[in-house]
């Protein structure tokens, strides 16, 4: 046997696998690859479409991946716009701001040094057309990226759908998503890949669905395009991303009998300039890995947003249970006085007047009720805290990854 044929999977993939992939194999995207078309300019936009299409016969994408593209692809363009109306915004605010202070500095130096009406007047109109270029650039930059915000009409989204149309996986039936979705938990907490560094299903999902697609088509060789470099998906030595998790590999050639060769979006188009001969600009690779730091810092952001929610909710439940424990105490006090002052009285429990008795009863009551109430409470805070671990854990893997 040879010294590496059974742990290729530990190794990177080698030239002629790479080669052979994009060539002949089959090529899977993930959602963040169809989401990065937003933000790249539109030349590095067409690039990307371009390479993809070179390969349009053989690509594919999961359910998982349309499913997630579909619901999130209003969230990007929306974003998109907002970005160039605060650039816009803060352009106007700051030429009222900055134009007023110049105009009123103008007008100082104008009497201090006597300058003529005529000096004075051109360096006021020259004030008042010192923002305008910039403004006119940005919106020419926003016209030029080619995204408007109307939801109904959307190239990007049409020329993807000329890509994938009869290239897109059916939904799982209700039993298999169910097994599916039972596998995802269990891999989140044993850490087993992928999906475990965002705790949630998704990329479970997507990596499941390509491995039966793969296996289906007996593909020799299973290319996954992806923007994620987490370590859930990558193999990663001292910050260094070196290959595909050692497990996904093997997993790929045990259920699709399909060697992996995981790409990251710039990586994708490298190998379509050399293997593909498609057209690909060195400033089209830059934004398509810049994109995939958006992601993840968007990413961050969002987690944060939770993680400042959760806090929130984790500190009222333990106010509101150290209250419940405060009038607990409060009533069990009450209850043993009532008891006390009962006793020195000398009266039997089955002998208290019918006032006192109802007292008595409803004091019970009320204890029952509150020690009910502080459990749940309990149960509640603890259940944030919980969540508040894992969200602040998920943020420390992603920042030293």
């Amino acid at each position: 046997m040879s010294f590496t044929k059974q742990f290729e999977h530990y190794l990177p993939p080698p030239e002629v696998l790479v080669r052979q992939g994009m060539k002949t194999g089959m090529i899977v995207f993930d959602t963040n690859v169809l989401l990065a078309l937003y933000r790249l300019a539109s030349h590095a936009r067409n690039e990307l479409f371009l390479a993809m299409e070179r390969v349009q016969e053989r690509a594919w994408i999961p359910y998982q991946v349309g499913l997630e593209f579909h619901s999130r692809r209003l969230d990007v363009l929306f974003d998109h716009n907002v970005a160039y109306m605060a650039a816009l915004a803060e352009i106007e605010s700051s030429e009222a701001g900055v134009s007023g202070q110049l105009v009123e500095r103008i007008q100082q130096l104008a009497n201090r040094v006597l300058l003529p009406d005529e000096e004075r007047d051109t360096l006021l109109r020259m004030v008042k057309t010192l923002f305008k270029p910039l403004g006119k650039r940005v919106v020419q930059l926003r016209d030029s990226h080619g995204i408007t915000e109307s939801d109904t009409q959307d190239p990007i989204l049409e020329r993807l759908q000329k890509i994938f149309d009869g290239r897109t996986g059916q939904r799982p039936n209700d039993l298999d998503l169910e097994a599916s979705m039972a596998e995802a938990a269990r891999r989140i907490k044993s850490k087993t890949p992928p999906g475990y560094k965002d705790a949630k299903p998704g990329d479970y999902l997507v990596w499941t669905q390509a491995l039966s697609e793969a296996k289906s088509r007996r593909a020799d060789v299973l290319v996954f395009v992806t923007g994620d470099v987490k370590e859930d998906w990558y193999l990663r030595v001292r910050g260094q991303t070196i290959c595909a998790r050692p497990e996904l590999a093997e997993e790929a050639k045990t259920i699709a009998g399909s060697a992996l060769v995981m790409l990251r979006t710039e990586t994708f188009l490298r190998h379509s300039a050399v293997y593909l001969d498609a057209k690909v600009s060195d400033d089209t690779i830059r934004q398509a890995s810049e994109a995939g730091e958006m992601d993840r810092v968007k990413e961050i952001a969002r987690l944060l947003a939770d993680l400042d929610q959760v806090t929130e909710a984790a500190t009222h439940q333990r106010v509101l249970a150290t209250r419940l424990r405060q009038r607990e105490e409060s009533v069990t006090r009450e209850i043993w006085s009532y008891r006390a002052e009962l006793r020195d009285l000398g009266v039997a429990e089955d002998k208290i007047e019918s006032e006192k008795a109802t007292r008595l009863h409803s004091l019970e009551a009320e204890l029952v009720r509150i020690q009910s109430e502080r459990l749940v409470v309990e149960q509640q805070r603890e259940r944030f805290d919980h969540d508040r671990f894992m969200l602040d854990s998920i943020l420390k893997k992603i920042h030293n990854p």
